[in-house]
């Protein structure tokens, strides 16, 4: 389990979190939402010890990134990219098979549209052996059709290989489809919106209204 205790992060003078506390399950996918500037971000790079931050964060090892932008190597082919984070790994072939990117292997980033690399960035993530993969909205910036293809694309990741995963969204629709729980963070730091996903209609409804508030 992580656990985050007594955080308190800064930028200045204008204080993120002060005294902020949560645990997260294993093997569980949370999705945190909150307006702009209002820590979502800053709280992902806390806990993949990305930033400096006072409090305490306990039960993460190893983790993996999926940052908003996609970052492949362009030197290398999408499956060298795969295989610069793990090089031992022997379901790469696999992986490319399911994510529809098999013959796309040998191909460098630049020649790949916008969610061939969204693809490639998040099986990345994904074959890194890591304890918990983090996602900076993964689905930004993609039309409708193309998010919602790689949000089964990820559901079906998930279902192979269940990783401990905490991603950020503004779309109250990508956190009920894909997280077991959704936490709504307002400012300073505080979760005014704490729940596991038992129905999706019903968790929608919630967040809505909750972020309108």
């Amino acid at each position: 389990m992580i656990e985050i205790k007594n955080l308190t992060k800064a930028y200045g003078d204008k204080v993120i979190f002060k005294d902020f506390n949560l645990k997260i399950e294993d093997k569980k996918t949370l999705a945190i939402l909150g307006g702009s500037g209002i820590g979502k971000t800053t709280l992902l790079k806390v806990m993949a010890n990305l930033t400096d931050y006072h409090g305490e964060v306990t039960g993460i090892d190893k983790v993996s990134f999926v940052f908003a932008e996609d970052r492949l190597l362009a030197h290398k082919t999408v499956k060298e990219n795969l295989l610069f984070v793990a090089p031992n790994a022997t379901n790469i072939d696999e992986l490319l098979s399911v994510s529809g990117l098999y013959e796309y292997k040998d191909a460098y980033p630049k020649t790949l549209s916008t969610g061939m690399a969204r693809r490639v960035a998040i099986l990345r993530a994904f074959v890194y052996q890591s304890d918990v993969l983090f996602m900076d909205e993964p689905f930004r910036s993609l039309d409708v059709s193309l998010k919602y293809k790689l949000m089964e694309f990820f559901k079906t990741l998930i279902v192979k290989d269940k990783k401990t995963t905490v991603f950020v969204t503004h779309d109250p629709d990508e956190a009920v489809t894909l997280a077991d729980r959704i936490i709504i963070i307002s400012d300073g730091g505080n979760i005014v919106y704490d729940e596991e996903v038992l129905d999706k209609d019903v968790a929608f409804k919630k967040i809505k209204e909750e972020l309108i508030k």
